[in-house]
C-alpha cells in the first residue's frame, strides 16, 4: 500500500520535547495559512525605497518607481517554489508544524513548537522538512513526482513543472531521472 497514507491524509506523530503528539495531514488550509503568512511579510515596495530614493540619479530613480509599481501589480499569491523554500527554513518549519500539531492539540502553542526545535535548529528543520514534504506528498521518497515523471505521460509532465515552475522542477526531474 505504498503511498495510501499519503492518499488519505493519515498524518503521523512527531516527537516534540519529551512529549509525542498525532500530527494532522499537510492540508489544503495549512497551505493556506503559509500562504497568507508569507503574504502579511512582504514589504510595500514603494515603501522600500521612499527613504532612498533620492540618493540615486533622476533616471535609476524613474525606473526604481516602475519596478516598484510594476511589484505592486503583481497578483496577491505565493507559487510552489516560495512555499517550499519556507517550509524548508527553520522559521517555516516551525510554523508548519505548529499547525499540524494544533489540528489534533489544540492548547500546543508556538513558542512550545519553537522552543523544541532550539535544541538543534538546523536538524529540526530538516527533520521536519521532510516530514511535512511525506505528508504533503511531495517527497521524493514518496516518488508521486517521481512516478509522473516516470510515466512519461508529457501531459502529467507539463502539468507537474507548470505547478513546481522551471527552476524547482529542473532540480526534481534531474535527481529521479538520473
Amino acid at each position: 500500500m505504498d503511498g495510501l497514507s499519503r492518499a488519505i491524509g493519515a498524518g503521523s506523530i512527531i516527537k516534540l520535547g519529551d512529549k509525542v503528539y498525532q500530527i494532522g495531514p499537510m492540508t489544503l488550509g495549512v497551505y493556506g495559512a503559509v500562504e497568507q503568512y508569507l503574504l502579511s511579510k512582504r514589504k510595500d515596495p514603494l515603501a522600500l525605497i521612499r527613504d532612498r530614493i533620492e540618493d540615486f540619479p533622476e533616471h535609476l530613480q524613474k525606473v526604481m518607481v516602475e519596478l516598484a509599481y510594476k511589484d505592486l501589480k503583481k497578483e496577491n499569491k505565493v507559487d510552489f517554489a516560495e512555499v517550499h523554500q519556507f517550509i524548508h527554513s527553520q522559521e517555516g518549519s516551525v510554523f508548519v508544524v505548529w499547525h499540524l500539531v494544533r489540528s489534533k492539540h489544540p492548547d500546543v502553542t508556538y513558542e512550545e513548537v519553537n522552543a523544541a526545535s532550539q535544541k538543534d535548529p538546523i536538524e529540526f528543520a530538516y527533520r521536519m522538512a521532510e516530514l511535512v514534504d511525506q505528508l504533503g506528498g511531495t517527497d521524493l521518497k514518496g516518488k508521486l513526482i517521481g512516478q509522473i515523471l516516470a510515466s512519461k505521460n508529457e501531459t502529467a509532465i507539463l502539468a507537474i513543472k507548470n505547478l513546481l515552475g522551471d527552476e524547482l522542477f529542473a532540480s526534481y526531474s534531474t535527481s529521479i531521472l538520473d
